[in-house]
Parts: C-alpha cells; structure tokens; sequence
C-alpha cells in the first residue's frame, strides 16, 4: 500500500528521525485521509508540530482531532491494563504484554501515536482460568465463542470486551495458532518464549514483556499472518514498531542470536522482507552483512 502511496514516506521518514519539520502541504488531501484511516493521523499531527503553515490547512482540525481521539483511547486502554493486573495480582504467576499495550510505554515517544484495537496479553494455561475470573469480575464478558474445528489449536481464547468502556481484551497462552506454519516453529513454542521473558513494570506494576529480539522477529511473523489490503492499519503499525525498536532499545540488538534462531525457521522471509523495506527507505540502519545472512 506504502508502494502506491510514496508520498507519505516522508511521514515514516520524519517518524524516524525524531524531526517535527514535516511540512503538512507535501501531502495532498487523499494522502491525508489515507493516514486518517490507517492510524496515521496522531503521528502526521505529532511530526508537523514545526510547521508554521499546518494550522492555516483545512485538514488541520482533522489532525488535531485524530490526535485527540487517540490520546482518549490509548489512555483508556492503559487504565484497563492496569485495571486487569491489579485484579490478577496474587492469582496469576506473570503476564506477559503483547502487541500495542507492550510496545506504546517501551518504544514510541507518545504512547497514543500507536493506535491499539485491543489489549493482548499472554498466560500459562494453567491461570486461564484466573485470568478469566478475574475479567468477569471486572465487567468483561464474551459475545462470541469460538470452537476448535478440524483439530486446531487456537493460540488465544474467544475475546472478551467492556460493553460500556468499548474495551476488547484477548487473553493468549501461545502467539500463533496450530493452523499456521509460525504456530508449529520451535521459535514460537513455549520453552524457547519463556526463555525470551523479560521482567519489567507497567504503571508501576510487574509484569513481563518479550525480549527486544523476541520482539522484533514476532513483529514480523504477526504483520507477515494478518497483513492484506483490507488490513493496512497492522501493516503501519509493523512497520512503525519495528523503527521505534530499533531506534529506543536500552542495549544492542543481539543479531547473532537472531540469525541462530531463524535457520530453518518460517520467520525468516518476513523479517528478510520488512528490514529490507525499511532500509531501502531509509527508515531504519542495519548492517548490509545481517540483511545479507538472512536473504541465504
């Protein structure tokens, strides 16, 4: 989608460089509004703040209104985490935070420049059933149930969600299901995540998160399963996290450990696929030797 719309690679560009000198005229209107409708409305307002001119466009209350919505949102979201660790404090062993809810407090300047659809986390099986007591409890229920057919593992149960907080809530014990070929990787199989745990604090509270490597070849997997053109808004999203990661990580990415995990492993293409993007966008900086071993 990016390909047919190369104007707003100055956007991602501005994004990765930190720069708020983005002037709001080089996009065109039916730009614009492709990035309202993507998720990137909060970041084209953050990254045109220096531009003198912006406020004067018709579009700039569009923007301005974008960024606010995603600020009321993502704190919403935020609350409700919180919410749900202080209910499963001393009944769970350890959450995990997945996706947008992990990624807004690690990597992104401003958590609401990261659009979330819902909250993700992962448990073991064994404190489902805490987990979902302690949902429940706090007003969540699920509308729709899904059943296994065919023998597939489902890698998360059926979606809770707050009626009146319009909050959706997925609750994993595994990243992908048996019906993908990324659900039978050992690179995603329990032993080899666990090892890839992280302790860390959200609002104060511990919880655990994915390691940066861990992070960045599940980013990949996850945009490479769920991304088409009817789904742009996971594809920036990728991409997004992906720059964001590589540019605020606390300490140097551990490539030699990544490459040992991605021989053989179906995770490799769509990492090979998104750092090369990236790169030949000038997005994000990694050494031409890694992007070399992961093309073999």
């Amino acid at each position: 989608m990016l390909r047919s719309s190369p104007r707003l690679l100055p956007l991602l560009q501005a994004a990765a460089q930190e720069r708020k000198n983005l002037t709001l005229a080089t996009l065109d209107a039916p730009h614009v509004h492709w990035a309202l409708a993507t998720g990137l409305g909060p970041l084209l307002f953050h990254v045109t703040q220096g531009d003198p001119q912006a406020p004067t466009s018709p579009l700039w209350p569009l923007l301005r209104g974008a960024d606010l919505t995603a600020q009321v949102l993502t704190a919403e979201h935020i609350k409700a985490m919180a919410e749900i660790l202080d209910a499963c404090q001393g009944r769970v062993q350890t959450i995990t935070l997945l996706k947008g809810i992990s990624i807004v407090e690690q990597y992104y300047p401003l958590p609401h420049l990261r659009l979330m659809r819902d909250i993700d986390f992962l448990v073991a099986d064994t404190d489902l059933s805490a987990v979902e007591e302690a949902l429940s409890a706090l007003g969540y229920s699920q509308p729709f149930q899904q059943s296994g057919r065919n023998g597939v593992r489902h890698h998360h149960g059926s979606p809770f969600v707050h009626q009146q907080k319009g909050i959706w809530v997925e609750v994993h014990w595994g990243l992908f299901s048996s019906s993908t070929p990324f659900g039978a990787d050992k690179l995603f199989q329990r032993e080899h995540l666990t090892a890839q745990f992280q302790p860390s604090t959200f609002q104060g509270r511990n919880v655990t998160r994915l390691s940066d490597e861990m992070q960045l070849v599940y980013t990949a997997s996850h945009w490479f399963r769920d991304y088409n053109l009817t789904a742009v808004l996971g594809a920036t999203n990728a991409m997004l996290d992906i720059i964001y990661l590589l540019r605020h990580r606390k300490r140097p990415l551990d490539w030699e450990k990544i490459l040992e995990w991605l021989h053989g492993s179906v995770a490799t293409a769509p990492l090979y696929l998104l750092l090369t993007y990236l790169q030949r966008s000038r997005l994000i900086d990694v050494a031409p030797e890694i992007l070399a071993e992961l093309s073999h």
